[in-house]
């Protein structure tokens, strides 16, 4: 099964999703209630597993809460070697790094007349999506990406798969993809130090059109139905 996942439509009629944080601080369980993401990265790195971290923005707390039993996923993680980057559908060879950033940018001091003790419904504002990748600098990186993506400003269109060694079932495997259908290079220095191999940081940012959502992050797993309705 895949599951798509893009970004909120502006509007007053659609709202981020919410969810509670559980939290022991020894001295008592709290419940971090209303919360919303705020920023989520996820980084790819030689030797190293695929890794996500969030940063949640929450309405109020409650104290005196009791834990539930934790369970623990017993799948294997992504990893650095299960990725591939395409610019354009063409393979990026030699890319060392990934990294994603998704920035809601949501509010932080909404307070109004009827929103009582604690703020308003929150939402995120203009929001930022950028990519950093490092790959080896060669004849193709700098022909086809720095000079006819970044010099001359033209748009590409990025994706990044994950897909793991272990099945989902029907010959199928567990698969994370990131696509970025309309980005534009925002940086794409050239150093050249010692002795060492060159190496080339890109930096991409995400847009939109009418046509074109910045994001979609499909997940391919072994679960029917919605994660969201």
């Amino acid at each position: 099964y895949d599951h798509a996942f893009s970004c909120l439509i502006g509007g007053t009629a659609y709202s981020l999703p919410k969810l509670t944080v559980m939290v022991d601080r020894k001295a008592d369980i709290f419940a971090f209630v209303g919360c919303k993401i705020d920023s989520m990265t996820i980084t790819a790195a030689v030797n190293d597993y695929l890794r996500a971290e969030f940063n949640l923005r929450g309405r109020h707390e409650v104290g005196s809460q009791t834990l539930s039993a934790l369970s623990f996923s017993t799948l294997r993680a992504f990893q650095f070697v299960d990725g591939d980057v395409t610019i354009d559908g063409s393979s990026v060879a030699g890319v060392t790094s990934f990294k994603l950033d998704v920035k809601n940018n949501i509010e932080n001091d909404l307070y109004t007349l009827d929103s009582g003790q604690y703020m308003a419904e929150i939402e995120p504002q203009a929001r930022e999506i950028t990519v950093d990748m490092e790959m080896l600098y060669t004849e193709d990186s700098n022909d086809d990406i720095r000079a006819a993506k970044y010099r001359l400003g033209a748009s590409l269109a990025l994706v990044a798969t994950f897909v793991s060694t272990e099945s989902c079932g029907e010959g199928k495997y567990y698969t994370l993809t990131i696509s970025i259908p309309l980005g534009f290079v925002t940086d794409a220095p050239a150093f050249v130090a010692g002795a060492e191999r060159l190496k080339m940081p890109l930096s991409i940012k995400a847009t939109q059109n009418a046509s074109n959502q910045p994001i979609t992050i499909t997940l391919r797993n072994n679960v029917a139905g919605e994660y969201l309705t």
